[in-house]
């Protein structure tokens, strides 16, 4: 089972001793599998006196001790590991029987120094040698290169952490994780940044699965772009219960930080205990090479697709059901080796189940202005139009907006018209990105020239209410929130993920107290 090392970001070895969140995680039974990284380079009041303390107070190998090197940064850490008061800590780190020494590969270089260098072959403490690219990726040669230089330096553990532009140049470190054979050790693969928690998360999917991953504690703010908390991996993630037979879903987007579905998916998972885990993909890439390249090698099972990649995705398709094909969108796709990927849409269905229960009937004959002309607007504006609706399409981008309606067979209005009145619609439904987090003031089109018996559909969902929302309500429009539809299509989704009924309730309730919304 892999473990978790929470890093520390503390000015001084004094705040880590009174520190009670890491007292509380080092001391929980051993089968929990929570580590703490002591960065010897932050500590102000470093001495190693004050980290026998810290070896006292806390289980000794359950800490992990990075080595600064000499003045690699800004710490009071000033003497090389050759130097004779270097291998005096050393040493005193094996004796108290620390769980690992991490040391930058390029330092161990220029001292020419191996494992055996550094610690008897008797001890317990495990080296970690760990390399850093702060600007980019590497190409997959020179990741192998490294690889096999540290393990030639006689490291227990490998650690590569690179900051990769995007999935294309984090490919060769997803190829390098998923190499057998050749390698001896553990590998700790890092893509750092948002772009990169699928490296976080999937280290014991891999061959030579990595002893831990590295988190933050809560409240901080971590020590690399893209860590996750702790809790974030215990409890929404599951990550203690993930091994090679777990399967792999996600959500393609950008942006996808503010997205609630990786909490409803895998609050799903465990309630039906269904071994899957769903995490983010922040993707600025073209969705079909990611789907055609990125994700087999994963390999992902299935993928929820959201803003701005519903249209381009279903390219990327060998089959799709006739709604997906008609609309032109997909939300929603599985993958199988031997047919690739097939495209679904609940977006569509979820839209109007959500419209007829706030009706209270059909919505034949009913006049809904559609604000939008992305892959949303069209999953609800098609069967809308299906529905008997008379449909109008409006957006700022009238190009987009007069493709879709002719597309589909709806109507079109300039967006300056739909806002002075000209369009008095019984339904407005808002299907662009317009006051999601953190751009929440923002609002679709002002209501000041539609009636207020007109029903405002909101399809984002963080925040709950939006500006736009609070703006209806003031003027006493009915209002039908955006999380009733999400709610609806993920219920869809994870059927089409894992053949299992949605666990309703439970999906609803870790949505709402996310949302901050109490039971109805």
């Amino acid at each position: 089972m892999a473990g978790i090392c929470c890093v520390s970001t503390h000015h001084t070895l004094k705040e880590v001793i009174e520190d009670t969140e890491v007292f509380h995680l080092l001391t929980r039974p051993s089968q929990c599998g929570f580590f703490f990284e002591l960065r010897l380079e932050r500590y102000q009041d470093i001495t190693l006196h004050l980290l026998e303390e810290v070896f006292s107070h806390y289980p000794p190998h359950r800490l992990v001790i990075t080595w600064g090197g000499t003045d690699r940064r800004r710490g009071a850490l000033h003497f090389n590991i050759k130097e004779g008061e270097g291998r005096k800590w050393i040493q005193a780190f094996h004796r108290a029987g620390v769980g690992f020494l991490d040391i930058d590969f390029t330092l161990l270089k220029q001292v020419g120094f191996t494992r055996s260098d550094l610690l008897p072959s008797s001890s317990t403490t495990q080296l970690i040698v760990s390399h850093h690219e702060w600007m980019a990726g590497l190409p997959l040669d020179a990741l192998r290169t490294l690889r096999q230089e540290a393990e030639g330096q006689g490291a227990d553990v490998v650690k590569i952490a690179l900051t990769p532009l995007g999935f294309l140049d984090a490919l060769p470190l997803l190829q390098l994780m998923k190499e057998e054979g050749q390698w001896k050790r553990p590998l700790i693969g890092i893509a750092m940044g948002e772009k990169g928690a699928w490296s976080r998360l999937l280290g014991p999917q891999f061959p030579h699965s990595p002893p831990f991953t590295y988190a933050s504690l809560i409240g901080s703010q971590g020590t690399a772009p893209g860590q996750l908390t702790w809790l974030e991996f215990e409890t929404i993630y599951r990550y203690f219960e993930l091994s090679p037979a777990t399967k792999v879903y996600g959500i393609i987007g950008d942006p996808v930080a503010h997205s609630l579905s990786p909490l409803l998916h895998n609050s799903a998972f465990a309630a039906t205990g269904f071994p899957g885990i769903y995490i983010p993909f922040h993707l600025t890439e073209d969705p079909v090479w990611f789907m055609k390249e990125f994700a087999p090698l994963i390999p992902i099972q299935g993928l929820s697709i959201t803003i701005p990649h519903k249209i381009r995705s279903l390219s990327a398709c060998t089959l799709a059901n006739d709604l997906s094909h008609n609309i032109g969108a997909i939300n929603t796709a599985l993958f199988a080796p031997e047919s690739g990927w097939t495209g679904f849409n609940t977006d569509a269905t979820a839209a109007i189940a959500s419209l007829e229960e706030a009706l209270e009937g059909t919505l034949a004959g009913k006049t809904v202005l559609v604000i939008g002309a992305g892959g949303v607007a069209r999953s609800v504006a098609f069967p809308l139009q299906k529905q008997g609706a008379r449909v109008i399409i409006c957006s700022r981008h009238p190009d987009k907006s007069m493709l879709l309606a002719r597309d589909i067979g709806a109507e079109w209005i300039p967006f300056e018209l739909a806002c002075s009145g000209q369009c008095q619609a019984q339904v407005i439904i808002h299907a662009t990105p317009i006051g999601m987090a953190p751009h929440t003031e923002e609002i679709p089109i002002p209501l000041d020239s539609f009636p207020p018996q007109t029903l405002l559909f909101d399809l984002v969902y963080h925040p709950v209410k939006t500006a736009w929302l609070r703006q209806g309500e003031r003027r006493g429009h009915p209002i039908l929130y955006g999380y009733t539809h999400f709610l609806k299509q993920g219920a869809s989704q994870f059927k089409y993920f894992t053949g299992l009924e949605a666990p309703l309730e439970i999906m609803e309730q870790v949505i709402r107290n996310s949302l901050q919304l109490g039971r109805d």
